[in-house]
């Protein structure tokens, strides 16, 4: 009750800020001038209760966690965020992240206390804070207002305090920054007093000023080059602080010496050859495993397994690892941003999901030439490894850890990494009935439609492969079938054709279900996408976007455009009735047959130079299939008007009308009726004699 509570001041906070800017129906979230000058005092009010929500004491966690809330979602909304930062709430946020570090840093070596009103995803909550803050400022010069007010903080805590806990507290707020904002974090983090400091703070017997200041520089390592130019110097502090038994101050720097060696290596082995994979996982499995580790630890084991999981044997090892993948899986759950983006990381790097180089022969005899090492692909990246490891996730459950990493607000980099890894799990046609039992085709949907362009991609691509191989009806209940259309359809314009070619297939057997589903691709603009992939140089992709045709003209809407056409869209069916490819030609005439119950389509056929020819050899063909399409095709000609008729009866075409008609094959009674069909129409128009 008490955070359903929180949740709902929270939420009237937030659409009383956007009514007061005038933003509740603006799409731009810009502020409307006028609006604001009449509602400025209130609007100061509420900022300034919001600010003091966010630190102060007496409001516990519940409505501590609501006000930043509303900072993420309400002020980005309502275009407040210079605003907010004129009222001073943007040193307030970081001084709740400073205020969280004696709940970071608390160890049994430490004489720190823990604050009540901090929690472990404090930090983490505030960066997404920052994050919101930062992407909705506009212009430069707002955004220069942002840093220097975070590099103000960060030194009135570090450099301009010779009290241990303002500059612990000021390198947690750092932390905060380089999370969330990371460009101008590292450009804080970068100036030579706060280096300095951050040195001194290294340099202390303070066990938590110790594990500040690592936490700062395995931060800082994420950025390539400001790793690459204090590499020789941080190297050998993580390495020796890697040894420490603190478990805080080792975990942090096991991920800092991961990050410094992967910056120009691809794997663990190049840059720390003294110790074994082995030995480097069995460390990080020894804190993750350990019912007694804090919340705090197993963040950070989390982000150490995205890292040493780009190693292929550290892959195989932690996925024949029961009790850490369960471990693991059981974490997907929590609402901590960071513990959910590296647990995402890992299972793109077991499920080997990521972006790989293409093969350049070139390349590699230059390099040869060369005699400059290429790197090879290990062993146990082979696609025979990777399948195994994927079937072997399957049955752990994977598909659930990652319906519940999707339930929450993420970060669109993250979403694109459970997208790839979706993708990789419904590779193999075996998996996809247990991605739909599971609940996956849910967050599929969800992350085809919000996110990066590349993860929507690939959310969406995962839905045509299961729409391809399973009933859409039983694949995707409910409404949830008309969700995939827009995402499937985006697909066509892909520069894949792999994707394209999906993606037909998937809406052909989606244009099958009901007119429901037809109207909606409809709607979505699907028609002229499809008709566009019709004339396309691919044979698989033409012949794919005919047979979506071929469905979808089963809807009014669809069968008017062949009606009211005006570029010969009806001449190019004909056409594809007569190519050699079966699959194209049984579409093509599928689609003509459904058509041509309409004359003025009959009229647009028999204008086609060479539709005689072409009914021909439908009627001709060793192919049942084609046989029964062209005998309606022809069969509706001869009933549309006396004209179309007298030319079908002064050519070849009565003769093979005949000979069908008398056919005595059980699999063609359908042919022989629809020929009898014709022949009867014929004799009503006088144009033959009945058969006496």
């Amino acid at each position: 009750p008490e955070e359903d509570l929180c949740q709902s001041v929270a939420l009237l906070l937030q659409i009383a800020l956007t009514t007061l800017t005038g933003c509740e129906n603006n799409e731009s979230k810009v502020p409307n001038e006028a609006v604001v000058i009449d509602n400025k005092v209130d609007i100061d009010e509420l900022l300034d209760l919001l600010i003091d929500a966010m630190t102060n004491q007496n409001i516990n966690i519940i409505g501590r966690n609501a006000a930043i809330n509303v900072v993420v979602y309400a002020i980005p909304e309502a275009g407040m965020a210079k605003t907010f930062m004129e009222c001073k709430g943007l040193s307030k946020l970081l001084k709740v992240a400073a205020d969280s570090a004696p709940y970071l840093m608390i160890d049994g070596n430490s004489n720190k206390t823990e604050n009540e009103n901090t929690t472990s995803a404090c930090q983490m909550h505030v960066s997404v804070a920052l994050f919101q803050l930062y992407k909705s400022l506009q212009g430069d010069k707002n955004r220069l207002i942002f840093r220097r007010q975070c590099e103000i903080f960060i030194r009135e805590q570090m450099q301009y305090s010779n009290i241990i806990d303002n500059n612990i507290g000021g390198a947690i707020a750092l932390s905060a920054l380089l999370i969330g904002v990371g460009e101008v974090g590292i450009e804080i983090a970068y100036t030579d007093s706060i280096l300095q400091k951050l040195m001194e703070l290294i340099a202390s017997n303070d066990l938590a000023a110790k594990c500040a200041a690592t936490e700062v520089f395995a931060h800082i390592c994420s950025d390539k080059t400001k790793c690459l130019e204090i590499r020789s110097q941080i190297f050998p502090i993580m390495k020796m602080f890697y040894g420490l038994k603190n478990s805080k101050i080792r975990i942090r720097a096991l991920v800092g010496l991961c990050k410094i060696g992967l910056v120009d290596a691809t794997e663990v082995k190049d840059w720390l050859p003294e110790e074994s994979v082995l030995e480097l996982y069995s460390v990080i499995r020894s804190y993750l495993i350990r019912s007694e580790s804090s919340a705090d630890i197993k963040k950070w084991c989390t982000e150490a397994l995205a890292l040493i999981t780009l190693d292929a044997d550290a892959k195989h090892v932690l996925v024949s690892d029961e009790e850490a993948l369960s471990v693991l899986f059981k974490m997907a759950k929590t609402e901590d941003m960071a513990v959910t983006f590296g647990i995402a990381s890992t299972l793109v790097n077991v499920t080997n999901s990521y972006d790989k180089p293409e093969k350049n022969p070139e390349l590699e005899q230059l390099a040869k030439f060369a005699q400059y090492k290429l790197p090879k692909v290990h062993e146990k990246d082979s696609d025979e490894y990777v399948s195994k490891r994927i079937s072997a996730l399957i049955t752990k459950d994977v598909v659930v850890a990652l319906v519940n990493l999707g339930l929450d607000e993420k970060s669109d980099n993250c979403k694109e990494k459970l997208a790839r890894v979706f993708l990789a799990l419904s590779g193999e046609s075996k998996h996809r009935g247990i991605i739909v039992q599971q609940g996956g085709t849910k967050t599929l949907c969800s992350l085809a439609l919000s996110g990066t362009s590349n993860g929507k991609s690939f959310a969406a691509q995962a839905i045509a492969k299961i729409g391809i191989t399973i009933n859409p009806e039983l694949a995707f209940s409910g409404q949830r079938i008309l969700e995939t259309i827009r995402p499937l359809i985006g697909l066509l314009s892909s520069d894949s054709g792999l994707q394209q070619f999906e993606a037909l297939m998937a809406l052909t057997n989606l244009a099958q279900v009901n007119d429901t589903v037809r109207n909606k691709i409809m709607v979505e603009k699907g028609f002229a996408s499809i008709e566009q992939l019709m004339f396309d140089d691919h044979e698989l992709i033409k012949r794919a976007a005919t047979e979506a045709m071929c469905n979808l003209i089963n809807c009014e809407e669809a069968a008017e455009k062949f009606l009211s056409d005006k570029t010969e869209r009806v001449k190019l069916l004909t056409l594809f009735s007569g190519e050699s490819d079966f699959e194209l030609a049984r579409a093509a005439s599928g689609a003509l047959a459904v058509l041509s119950s309409n004359e003025i389509i009959c009229e647009k056929i028999v204008q086609v130079k060479a539709w005689q020819e072409i009914m021909q050899e439908l009627l001709l063909s060793d192919k049942i299939a084609l046989q029964h399409r062209g005998i309606y095709i022809v069969a509706n000609l001869i009933e549309a008007n006396k004209v179309i008729a007298a030319k079908i009866v002064d050519s070849k075409l009565l003769e093979i009308l005949m000979v069908l008609s008398q056919d005595g094959d059980v699999n063609k009674k359908e042919i022989a009726a629809n020929a009898e069909r014709g022949l009867q129409k014929a004799v009503e128009l006088k144009l033959i004699k009945p058969n006496k």
